[in-house]
């Protein structure tokens, strides 16, 4: 179902997202393998040091970095520092039942500043309920930390600016994806590589169906994907992001 409603937002919208947080932070390996196909910046991570969460809990970060800030997560256990590209940062929710930011969790980010540590103080709220005395009190939280930490800088961004920045991630340049249609084969290049080793391909078919379709990899940032030679009418998009979060969309 998701993948569908990313083929809508792609086809209709000509949007496709390049930031990631899971809903109620429920992720497992499945949907962490997922995403290292086409996420570069996951802001899932709702680790506490009360390690709320447990054995079979719908959400579960009880093994994971309890700092703020980043970490590459493992192929095995999403909880836990690994190889992946993928980058999963920190992030509280303002008002829930578990998981909530506090003031000593906003003073422990001002701390990890300054100690020569940049970091990203993350928090989410539920845009289904008025979100201003939510966003106030947080803000009242960082006032606080900001008069009791005079020498640390901070500033508002959005997630995908503040992940750059800490990240330290310089590569600017725009990602662009061409389109060769030969009869039946989708040919599919970019001009630098992409996060992951795929695009993700949108096809659309009569009476509203919505796939994701996987591509053959040809070489080094060249891929095909042969179309069902069939009797209907489809249309494609094509998406990818690089490390950078540049997204590139053909439609």
């Amino acid at each position: 179902f998701h993948e569908q409603v990313l083929c809508r937002r792609l086809r209709e919208r000509n949007s496709f997202p390049n930031v990631f947080r899971a809903g109620a932070t429920i992720e497992r390996n499945d949907i962490s393998y997922w995403l290292e196909q086409f996420i570069p910046f996951d802001y899932s991570c709702s680790s506490t040091e009360k390690r709320e969460g447990g054995p079979g809990w719908d959400y579960d970060w009880r093994f994971s970095p309890k700092k703020w800030g980043y970490y590459h997560p493992d192929i095995n256990d999403y909880r836990k520092k690994g190889g992946m590209n993928r980058s999963i940062f920190r992030c509280l929710d303002i008002d829930t039942l578990h998981t909530s930011i506090s003031q000593k969790q906003v003073n422990k980010a001002f701390n990890q500043v300054k100690n020569g540590e940049s970091t990203v103080l993350a928090v989410s709220g539920h845009d289904r309920r008025d979100l201003r005395p939510e966003i106030d009190y947080f803000y009242n939280l960082v006032l606080n930390a900001s008069k009791k930490y005079k020498d640390v800088e901070w500033i508002f961004n959005n997630a995908v600016d503040a992940a750059r920045e800490v990240i330290n991630i310089k590569d600017k340049k725009k990602l662009i994806l061409k389109l060769k249609l030969e009869t039946d084969i989708l040919k599919i290049s970019a001009n630098k590589k992409i996060f992951g080793s795929i695009p993700f391909i949108a096809i659309e078919e009569k009476n509203n169906v919505f796939f994701r379709a996987n591509p053959t990899i040809e070489k080094n940032n060249e891929w095909v994907y042969k179309i069902p030679r069939i009797k209907k009418s489809i249309k494609i998009g094509v998406a990818a992001n690089d490390y950078f979060g540049n997204t590139a969309i053909q439609v």
